[in-house]
């Protein structure tokens, strides 16, 4: 009797395990952790990438994802001037065109 309810409740934890991973894969089915010298970060997958490539302007998140840098990074550039930030209510945004000349204004790699 003893090893039969061990059983069951190995069994019982297994499936609530099980559930609980479902659950969390599906609410986060966007989202792929890569594993960096610094540390994880998260970052959207192609397909959510995506939805950002057509878009006008780009959150503060969504721009660090693009240009593959930090948000303390974003927000010295904008502190020098060379990102303009644009606000709607307590949303900052960065347009792509301002994004794409960020871009080709950074210096050739050495």
């Amino acid at each position: 009797m003893g090893k039969s309810l061990k059983r069951s409740e190995e069994l019982a934890a297994q499936s609530k395990e099980r559930a609980r991973t479902t659950r969390l894969q599906a609410s986060t089915s966007h989202i792929v952790m890569s594993h960096r010298p610094y540390g994880p970060r998260l970052h959207m997958d192609e397909n959510a990438a995506s939805a950002v490539t057509g878009s006008g302007a780009m959150t503060v998140s969504e721009f660090c994802d693009w240009a593959r840098i930090g948000r303390t990074k974003l927000y010295a550039e904008i502190k020098a001037g060379r990102i303009v930030p644009r606000k709607i209510g307590a949303k900052t945004l960065i347009l792509r065109s301002d994004a794409e000349a960020w871009l080709q204004a950074l210096p050739p790699a050495a």
